[in-house]
């Protein structure tokens, strides 16, 4: 029997609009994009559709850069990016994503989480990550794609991205309170991905003792827990769960009692987001090459 062609996915979404899993044409196989996108996408534009592709949030800060001749205030830019007409005319076209675009804090990630948000993280697993962490933190490999597709990780990860409360108020055309509302819910369903609540909690794994896989052989429980000292994020979703809800990990991280890794948590791709300014006034970092290859054109 000949093959079945392998079904493309469409990457093509409306603008003015939620295009969150719950409302694309097939759920299971969602579009994938950045959780940028997907708050940029709300804004009432000129023109009723992008396409998409993986390599759009580098082309995003490239084109954008390109438009107010500038790279030097937001964000990092991939040595591997090129400028997109069809991102260009969407900047050109949607005047609140374009103002974010061209203002100061756009892809500068905030100090700290409005106190409610804190507070959702602190409760869950014990400890807050820092916006710029969340920022820079991708997909997980194995973790199931409606699960980290979600609307309110999209309001979660922006405002880490550098959207206030009052800009993605008015991406969403809702309040401060709706727009924290929708932070906190953001919050459980990071969580809700067993690889980002491992992550989270930022675990010293050489002094962790880690559960018994098992369903695993002995090569495959070295290699879950290389990968768990490494980035937890690169888990599968089933070594990830398990490890999780163990008692002696469940019970003893929220109370803060296992050691911590002495650095910051680990990011799982390309850098895009910058960490906050040091001072009122003073340029960030974002003309230094990062640890992941990106550095500013």
């Amino acid at each position: 029997m000949p093959r079945k062609p392998k079904r493309k996915l469409k990457r093509i979404l409306p603008t003015g609009c939620c295009t969150s899993v719950k409302h694309q044409v097939d759920a299971k196989n969602p579009v994938q994009y950045a959780h940028i996108f997907h708050v940029g996408l709300h804004a009432k534009s000129e023109i009723a559709e992008v396409r998409f592709h993986p390599k759009s949030l580098g082309q995003l800060i490239y084109t954008s850069g390109k438009l107010r001749k500038s790279w030097a205030r937001n964000g990092y830019v991939s040595s591997t990016s090129d400028f997109n007409k069809e991102l260009a005319e969407w900047i050109n076209r949607t005047p609140l994503w374009k103002e974010w675009l061209f203002g100061d804090e756009c892809f500068i990630a905030p100090r700290k989480w409005p106190e409610p948000v804190e507070h959702w993280f602190r409760m869950k697993v014990g400890c807050v990550p820092e916006p710029y962490e969340v920022a820079n933190v991708s997909k997980p490999k194995h973790a199931p794609a409606p699960k980290w597709w979600q609307h309110d990780i999209s309001v979660l990860v922006s405002y880490a991205s550098g959207m206030s409360l009052e800009t993605l108020g008015k991406f969403l055309d809702i309040d401060d309170s709706r727009v924290i509302k929708q932070m906190t819910n953001g919050v459980k369903e990071f969580l809700n991905v067993p690889q980002a609540a491992l992550w989270c909690h930022n675990l010293d794994y050489d002094l962790v003792p880690l559960p018994t896989l098992f369903d695993a052989s002995l090569s495959e429980r070295l290699r879950f827990f290389a990968i768990a000292k490494q980035n937890p994020l690169g888990l599968p979703l089933t070594a990830a769960r398990i490890i999780l809800q163990s008692p002696f990990l469940s019970s003893y991280a929220k109370l803060g009692l296992l050691p911590k890794r002495l650095q910051s948590r680990p990011h799982n791709g390309y850098l895009h987001v910058a960490p906050p300014r040091r001072s009122s006034g003073e340029e960030n970092h974002a003309d230094t090459t990062t640890e992941s290859g990106c550095s500013p054109e």
